[in-house]
């Protein structure tokens, strides 16, 4: 099968075997979709009947509001797994919008077949309720932070976690300042005056998109809340799922 080699390192098929995959895939009818960078996958407000597993490419899922306000929600790489939780509601809108930002490939696999696996696969099931508590928890964290996070200690925390991933207090941002406001909820201008102020403060010394954290110590000491799971849902790099 095409893309077995893929799915097998997508989690909703973790520790179940080569052999298996194929079995319970064949079981099934699946459609493949292929979008061009930028088109838009799903519209927020839209019904989905089917899961959704990203193969190849690189997603982006973000809410737009009234007043033109962009909130980027993650961004994702593949494999990773779409409306796992949503599909087996009724008539639930699906709250984002998501955008590829490369060409990208998905597999839809429609909710009967879905539980067609889940009743043939004891592993595919766990895999499955892992994969809705790990996204639900991210979502709720991260909306968590957002209400009590100020944008200084978004940035702050979004930085540490680069020290952390590169393993260097010289760190490399790959976005740029207006990606990373979107990420945050507020406009470039907002903050730009944070990353001015931490670097009068000798926090920081920024220069372009290469950071240099001059004291992790006292940087940390800028936040209200130390917990790892507010630092992992701010750190906006691709991840897989």
């Amino acid at each position: 099968m095409e893309f077995l080699n893929k799915l097998e390192n997508c989690k909703l098929f973790t520790e179940i075997a080569s052999a298996e995959v194929t079995d319970l895939l064949s079981q099934i009818d699946l459609t493949v979709k292929n979008y061009a960078k930028n088109e838009y996958i799903i519209r927020r407000g839209s019904f989905q009947n089917s899961l959704v597993i990203l193969v190849e490419g690189i997603i982006e899922s973000e809410i737009i509001f009234e007043n033109g306000k962009v909130l980027k929600v993650s961004e994702q790489m593949a494999p990773f797994v779409l409306s796992a939780a949503l599909i087996h509601g009724k008539e639930i809108e699906y709250p984002i919008d998501v955008i590829a930002r490369t060409d990208v490939t998905l597999i839809k696999i429609s909710k009967d077949d879905v539980f067609k696996m889940m009743q043939s696969n004891v592993v595919f099931l766990r895999n499955y309720m892992e994969v809705i508590a790990e996204r639900t928890n991210f979502l709720y964290q991260k909306l968590t932070c957002f209400s009590f996070r100020s944008l200084r200690e978004k940035f702050i925390l979004y930085l540490l976690s680069l020290v952390q991933d590169q393993n260097s207090d010289v760190v490399k941002v790959s976005k740029s300042q207006s990606e990373l406001a979107q990420s945050f909820g507020v406009n470039r201008p907002s903050l730009a005056r944070e990353v001015r102020s931490l670097h009068n403060s000798g926090l920081i010394e920024a220069e372009g998109k290469d950071i240099k954290v001059l004291n992790r110590d006292k940087l940390s000491q800028q936040l209200s809340c130390k917990s790892n799971l507010c630092a992992n849902c701010l750190y906006f790099e691709r991840k897989r799922a």
